[in-house]
């Protein structure tokens, strides 16, 4: 996830993304990736908003000549890829790695490995 904000004059952007409705799949028991999306904040507001609500673009992915102003925030998140392989199967002395360097929460762990810690 990236935030930018417009810091004087006027940006003027496209963007031509994927993955924002449909995930990667996964593979050999892998479950599918993140979807991706892109938010919009007017400059003042509280209220993070999709392009195609903040300004009637018919798709979140793929807009041209958006008007960004001082103040506007865009905030992007990048889909991930999709997983290879049953994640319960995954070697635990990895999924501790993994949580000990921040790769995956130990919420994340139990949810998606069925384990946080040595069994």
């Amino acid at each position: 996830e990236k935030v930018y904000r417009c810091v004087e004059g006027e940006i003027t952007a496209s963007q031509l993304t994927d993955r924002h409705h449909h995930q990667a799949y996964g593979l050999e028991g892998g479950q599918p990736g993140a979807s991706g999306m892109t938010w919009f904040q007017a400059d003042g507001s509280a209220q993070w908003q999709t392009m195609v609500e903040a300004f009637g673009k018919r798709s979140t992915s793929k807009w041209a000549n958006v008007r960004f102003g001082p103040g506007d925030r865009v905030r992007i998140e990048t889909p991930g890829g999709g997983g290879f392989g049953d994640p319960r199967t995954r070697d635990t002395a990895r999924l501790e790695d993994d949580l000990r360097d921040g790769f995956v929460s130990a919420d994340a762990a139990h949810r998606d490995y069925g384990r946080t810690t040595k069994e």
